[in-house]
């Protein structure tokens, strides 16, 4: 189960220590970033989610302990900003890294995809700029008698 303003959060703590190359953190405002930028970031946040139109039933499954779930099935679209300093570069290298960790290893979550929109000079942080995403599939389950969303289960891409 993950809370979705958990969601990058939990995303960035996972790529940290695979990605010692750069700073990671949830996404942040531009003033927090420093002028030049002295050392690569990555900022992790969700840039859009869809919910996903069902039959008749929002009949989920089942969890783990056999009890039926309900809710609405959604893809969230995460974002990262990915910023390296002018001199040094490297943007691409640390999507080429993020797409390893995300796509190919047992992370918290399993994009379907990842792609990145072109490489931009940032003048406010002296750096590049390039934006990489990802689409991840979820389940929105709600729980008790008002049908609430309880939680949010990322979906594996292997289930």
């Amino acid at each position: 189960m993950v809370k979705l303003e958990e969601l990058c959060e939990t995303v960035a703590a996972y790529l940290a220590p695979r990605l010692k190359e750069a700073d990671l953190t949830g996404e942040y405002p531009a003033a927090r970033r420093g002028h030049p930028l002295l050392r690569p970031v990555v900022a992790v946040g969700v840039e859009e989610i869809r919910l996903e139109r069902g039959g008749l039933s929002q009949y989920l499954g089942v969890d783990e302990e056999g009890n039926e779930q309900f809710g609405q099935r959604a893809r969230l679209t995460l974002r990262f900003d990915i910023l390296c300093p002018a001199k040094t570069g490297g943007c691409h290298k640390l999507f080429a890294a993020l797409c390893q960790h995300l796509l190919l290893e047992e992370g918290p979550v399993q994009p379907r995809g990842m792609s990145c929109g072109k490489l931009e000079y940032d003048r406010m942080a002296d750096g590049l700029h390039l934006t990489g995403k990802g689409t991840v599939e979820a389940a929105l389950v709600r729980g008790g008698s008002d049908g609430t969303i309880r939680e949010i289960t990322i979906i594996r891409r292997d289930g």
